[in-house]
């Protein structure tokens, strides 16, 4: 206020210039003020932007209260306006009124995250805050587009990644309102950086769950297949994983070694022959998947701390 009352006091040009109960600053002054450079002034001065909205000329003091609220409804528009400027109510009643939001490519956002196509939602993205298409409509076409964004992406997440929400509302309940940014393309960048980071997320959830699923598949496969001549190459090709990816995720889902495991999984099919069948030593060695019976001997007395002979005859 004090810098504003300087910069008219040294053109010597009558003005009024006050607080508004919302903290805004109210400036009454002749319709030929230099708006630009009063902009440029406050810059220089507090290195910060500033944006004004400008109403009708008014001609009464009973004018005063329409062109404040003309003034407002200007300034509304600052976020699609370039930061900086004056903006004049005259201009805004001449943008578009009847308009469509992108309603459709809104909600194929919630579609696509997590397909690892990272590509088609910021070509979505672009699309939708279409700055062509903001600068053309009124101001209430861009909140309108935040509202659905937060409705039916925002909304949506929170609900379907409860355990990620409290962290992203930190990061990201900016995101509410367009005017916690300096314009839209700074709103755009920050939303792009949201999306980004839930589908990374979800990427991540679906990754985990399919290594699970497929170190799942290769377990079965080898309770099915025990008796064969089984090697940890022909079980991660099974499940179509690399050789040293497989062993990874083996031992991490697992907590052993594929051998370990294996020799585990055959001694008690071993166990379960040498208690419910009449079946010979080397019978039960050959059907547990062993090619002789002193290495099944040694590898069941290392495992259960007695010989296959001793159990069979507890």
């Amino acid at each position: 206020r004090i810098l504003v009352s300087k910069y008219f006091e040294r053109r010597q040009t009558a003005f009024l210039c006050f607080q508004s109960i919302k903290e805004e600053l109210v400036l009454i002054t002749k319709s030929e003020t230099d708006y630009a450079g009063l902009i440029q002034y406050l810059k220089e001065s507090l290195r910060n932007e500033y944006c004004i909205g400008v109403s009708h000329e008014g001609l009464n003091p009973w004018d005063i209260s329409a062109a404040y609220a003309q003034a407002c409804e200007a300034l509304r528009h600052r976020v699609i306006k370039p930061s900086g400027n004056a903006i004049y109510y005259d201009q805004i009643c001449e943008m578009n009124t009847q308009y469509q939001i992108p309603a459709d490519l809104i909600k194929k956002i919630s579609q696509a995250a997590g397909t690892a196509h990272t590509e088609v939602l910021d070509c979505l993205i672009n699309q939708i805050f279409d700055e062509e298409a903001m600068q053309k409509n009124s101001i209430d076409y861009t909140l309108k587009i935040v509202d659905a964004l937060d409705a039916h992406v925002i909304e949506y997440f929170k609900a379907c990644i409860p355990q990620k929400a409290n962290d992203l509302n930190k990061k990201y309940g900016c995101l509410k309102s367009p005017y916690n940014f300096r314009n839209i393309r700074d709103y755009k960048d920050v939303f792009k950086n949201y999306i980004f980071e839930i589908n990374d997320f979800i990427l991540t959830i679906k990754n985990t769950c399919k290594e699970t699923y497929e170190i799942d598949a290769a377990i079965s496969y080898m309770k099915e297949n025990f008796h064969k001549d089984l090697s940890m190459a022909m079980v991660a090709n099974h499940v179509s994983l690399n050789y040293s990816y497989f062993s990874f995720l083996f031992n991490q889902r697992t907590g052993k070694s594929f051998m370990d495991f294996l020799k585990e999984l055959r001694i008690e099919k071993a166990k379960e022959f040498l208690r419910d069948t009449n079946w010979k030593i080397n019978e039960v060695s050959q059907k547990a998947g062993f090619k002789n019976s002193k290495h099944f001997s040694r590898v069941f007395k290392a495992i259960t701390g007695i010989s296959p002979v001793e159990y069979k005859g507890k």
